[in-house]
């Protein structure tokens, strides 16, 4: 799975891209769990099928862009996680803010506050799925 380093204005995120899309950026600071025994190294910079991800990204920490329209591949969070990252693509328009009581109702989960927030902290692609 391609995984680089990208630049940003507040240090180096990784980036890991799969067949289906985006999987996960990992912000400074933060461990890498996509990686693990046998994983390739991080390539210092994007291959070239993946330059429409980097270029993008570049463009988004620019202000060129204000939203992220990528292809995202959450196959590997769970359902519930699914559902709530899905619904605050779609519900909730750039620069807006709900609540994490809100985003469950919105989701069908009402009552699931608390689950949604720890769903929103553990976003494996922030900025594309902005929580």
């Amino acid at each position: 799975m391609p995984r680089w380093n990208q630049d940003t204005p507040f240090g180096p995120i990784t980036v890991t891209v799969g067949d289906r899309g985006l999987r996960r950026i990992t912000l400074p600071g933060f461990a890498d769990t996509e990686g693990g025994p046998g994983e390739p190294r991080i390539a210092p910079a994007p291959a070239q099928s993946d330059r429409p991800v980097a270029d993008a990204l570049d463009a988004w920490f620019a202000g060129r862009r204000t939203t992220l329209d990528l292809a995202v591949d959450l196959e590997p969070v769970s359902p519930f996680q699914r559902a709530v990252l899905v619904t605050l693509a779609r519900e909730v328009p750039w620069g807006e803010t709900v609540t994490y009581g809100e985003l469950a109702a919105l989701a069908g989960r009402p009552g699931a506050a608390r689950a949604t927030g720890s769903a929103l902290r553990a976003n494996p692609v922030p900025f594309v799925v902005p929580c």
